[in-house]
């Protein structure tokens, strides 16, 4: 037995081990056991255990036993592994009240393992050297540990498997990381590697002679052979990977655009048009030119970007390596934003091109203030509405830590997006590429934060916009990550409750949403319940889970979507007063355009086709047939921005915009309709109806939206010019 002295140590590393997760009680995200707990576990545990292996195999013949023969090593070992588990799995259970079992798998799969390497990884580098065993063992798992940044830094993908921490999903804001084959696959492989390398070191006694250096060989061939097997394996991603799935490639001077097989010719060309026209203004617009040609992969889903890429949701850029990945259907709401990260590559710093200190206000207020469009609203109007609602955010903090990921998301893009344009504007853009590379705003403006950020205050508060406090609800009233109730686990069980509902199984699905919103009170899970009841034609019942809880959401997001489905659950219980009520509110509420388009042709139909209401709100299939009658019956700026919305053949487009072309003739529409037009038109490359709605829109627009309008204006006569210059066909 170890002598008594020499227990210090390892109660030691128990005491920090039992300290570390304490601390991780009172940390969102890790005081529950589930993913978040059982990585970091992971890396600590994994160091710990081979400094234990070592401290306990001090002075032993390692080529006897390998491992020490020491109760006590096994008991501080065993101590390792369940004490993290008992402090969350009781943190789990009695303080947030989260469902447990995920968790287990979780602690199993990534720790146990985690373990058994850093031990392994102890009894390797002892039998490597005695002497600079410590140190020996330190460097290589350290070298573990970081063994992801070669597949960070030029892989497409931002989600990795390690030996180490086992799995890392590349991002935070797709809150569903759920265990996989793939995942038991590589730490079943972990293991057994670990038992290859003890069994060889087993043989190796048997050699008098250079028995290290076949060690070495061994094991250094076979951790290359299996990283070069990863893409192949499933645990890393390739350009060929991608290309293989997705199947459709086009390359134009600038880019090289991985896309969909399946899209339609004229999908294609407009992508080309999209991606050819932002370079050319961002090109333009700082000056600076990207040499090599920009990857941009448009995924067809986010199920298939998250399982090439590792984010289903979040659209990323590798701007180091002129990378870009985003879901097809709204590439285009994303594209400028993306490219304008890749363009930031040329004034960034370090290995990864990014800015001063990495700041995340700086890296993304940058691409917000060149895009300068958030759901089609120029950026200022929606952070003046932030403002003016008390929705504020401290810009010296923002720019100076981590804060930006401490509230709702779009707050900090709008923040940091207004005040980067806001400096631009006034100072000019060379400062602000100055100022991306050291974030040293005395030395660039002769001015501090504190200053400056007072300055934009004013400018804001001064700019002519409405406000509008459903609008501002509407767009900030939503919980951070990092304070929503057992995320990952609510998150999991919606998932599995949606697929369901998918498949039309939806009294189980009602089931699971009930269950989840019994302990997390999330939206999804509410409507959940609600939208499976009306499938199953329960109104009463889907009427009831709505007045019992749609008030808990006022003031968020979410309060306006619950608004209007109940408006037509009452529609289909035949309530059309109570009906009509809620559309009333909403158009009064006025939160988004879609919202009171909705609502305006709920009450039109309300009054005039209580069938078509039903129909409307009930087969969505039948839709377009019922905006097109109500358009010849009763065209409005409602009935024809929705109907822009649909989806159209290239017959059915040019039939459905002529009709809408005789409607409009000698009739006053809204900007915002003819700007939908404008979009739609251009969608299908018709550049002259496109040109002259835009033009229309142009003559009375809204003030928070005047430069988007004027963009579209640019994007529609350059890309006549550009079709005009270009073999379009072969771009």
């Amino acid at each position: 037995m170890i002598r008594k002295d020499k227990k210090i140590f390892p109660l030691f590393l128990l005491f920090i081990t039992v300290a570390i997760n304490l601390l991780f009680t009172a940390i969102p995200l890790l005081n529950t056991l589930h993913y978040e707990t059982s990585v970091l576990n992971s890396i600590f545990l994994s160091l710990f255990s081979g400094y234990l292996t070592l401290y306990f195999n001090t002075g032993s013949n390692v080529a006897k036993k390998l491992f020490p023969n020491d109760k006590y090593y096994y008991y501080i070992l065993f101590a390792l592994l369940i004490i993290p588990f008992g402090i969350s799995f009781t943190s789990t259970i009695l303080c947030q009240h989260c469902p447990i079992s995920e968790g287990i798998y979780f602690y199993l799969l990534f720790v146990l393992p985690a373990l058994f390497i850093g031990s392994t990884l102890g009894v390797l580098s002892e039998f490597l050297s005695k002497k600079y065993r410590y140190l020996l063992f330190t460097l290589l798992w350290l070298v573990l540990l970081f063994s992801f940044l070669p597949e960070l830094y030029y892989n497409p993908q931002i989600y990795f498997y390690n030996a180490i921490f086992g799995y890392f999903p590349g991002t935070m804001y797709d809150q569903n990381i759920e265990i996989t084959k793939t995942m038991v696959l590589y730490r079943t492989l972990n293991i057994i590697f670990s038992v290859l390398i003890l069994y060889v070191l087993k043989l190796s006694f048997k050699l008098k002679e250079n028995g290290k250096l076949i060690v070495i060989l061994i094991v250094i061939s076979g951790y290359l052979m299996f990283g070069f097997a990863k893409s192949s394996l499933g645990f890393a991603t390739s350009i060929h990977n991608i290309e293989l799935e997705l199947k459709g490639n086009i390359e134009t001077k600038h880019f090289k655009i991985i896309l969909p097989e399946k899209l339609t010719e004229t999908e294609k060309k407009v992508a080309i048009l999209n991606h050819e026209f932002y370079y050319n203004e961002i090109a333009s617009l700082l000056k600076i030119e990207t040499y090599n040609k920009i990857y941009s992969f448009l995924f067809k889903t986010g199920a298939q970007k998250k399982n090439l890429f590792g984010s289903g949701n979040a659209d990323v850029a590798k701007l180091w390596i002129s990378q870009i990945y985003i879901n097809y259907e709204h590439y285009n709401n994303s594209l400028k934003h993306e490219m304008a990260h890749v363009f930031s590559s040329k004034i960034g710093t370090g290995l990864f091109k990014m800015p001063a200190n990495y700041n995340p206000a700086m890296l993304e207020g940058f691409a917000m203030a060149i895009e300068n469009n958030y759901d089609d609203f120029e950026i200022d109007y929606l952070t003046y509405l932030a403002i003016k609602n008390n929705y504020k955010v401290s810009l010296k903090k923002l720019f100076s830590n981590f804060s930006f990921f401490t509230q709702t998301s779009s707050l900090s893009y709008l923040y940091a997006g207004s005040f980067i344009k806001y400096l631009a504007n006034k100072y000019g853009w060379e400062k602000i590429k100055l100022l991306y590379s050291n974030l040293e705003f005395e030395k660039i403006y002769n001015k501090n934060v504190a200053l400056l950020e007072k300055e934009f205050l004013e400018y804001e508060n001064n700019l002519n916009y409405k406000n509008n406090k459903e609008a501002a609800n509407l767009y900030f009233g939503r919980v951070p990550l990092v304070k929503k109730v057992c995320p990952r686990a609510t998150a999991k069980q919606l998932k599995l409750a949606w697929k369901n509902y998918k498949i039309k199984h939806y009294k189980k699905a009602a089931l699971q949403f009930r269950n989840v919103y019994n302990y997390s009170n999330t939206y999804s899970a509410l409507l959940g319940v609600v939208v499976s009841n009306i499938k199953l034609a329960k109104y009463k019942v889907a009427e009831k889970y709505l007045k019992e809880n749609i008030h808990s959401f006022k003031g968020t997001s979410y309060f306006y979507n619950l608004e209007n489905i109940l408006g037509d659950v009452y529609s289909n219980l035949n309530k059309l007063n109570l009906a009509k009520e809620k559309y009333e509110n909403l158009l009064a509420e006025n939160p988004r355009n879609n919202y009171t388009n909705e609502a305006g042709l709920k009450l039109y139909l309300l009054k005039s086709n209580i069938k078509g209401l039903k129909s409307y709100i009930n087969e969505k299939d039948n839709r377009k047939k019922i905006l097109h009658q109500t358009l010849l019956n009763e065209p409005t700026d409602a009935v024809i921005q929705i109907l822009t919305l649909q989806k159209f053949s290239d017959t059915e487009y040019f039939n459905e915009i002529e009709t809408i072309k005789k409607i409009i003739t000698n009739r006053k529409f809204s900007s915002d309709t003819y700007f939908q037009l404008a979009k739609l038109a251009f969608n299908f490359l018709d550049f002259t109806n496109a040109e002259n709605f835009i033009t229309t829109a142009l003559k009375n627009p809204k003030p928070e939206r005047k430069e988007i309008l004027e963009e579209l204006l640019k994007k529609i006569e350059w890309s006549k010019e550009y079709i005009k210059q270009k073999n379009y066909d072969k771009p």
